[in-house]
């Protein structure tokens, strides 16, 4: 599995003419999708979204 933050865009959706192929919400957004996956990392830096390993807030273990 691969998270993806959108710092720019929190509630962001990417889609082309097959339909909707990613939808962040609250700016995170996780797949398993290899084909998903690729397409996020070749996106350019200026589109502020990054692949990231950071735990939501409610998945951070508490001590």
């Amino acid at each position: 599995m691969a998270t993806f933050a959108s710092a720019l865009y929190p509630g962001l959706t990417l889609q082309d003419e097959k339909g909707i192929w990613a939808q962040f919400t609250a700016g995170r957004f996780e797949t398993t999708d290899a084909a998903v996956i690729k397409r996020l990392q070749a996106l350019p830096d200026s589109e502020g979204i990054a692949e990231t390993t950071d735990a939501p807030p409610d998945e951070i273990p508490q001590e």
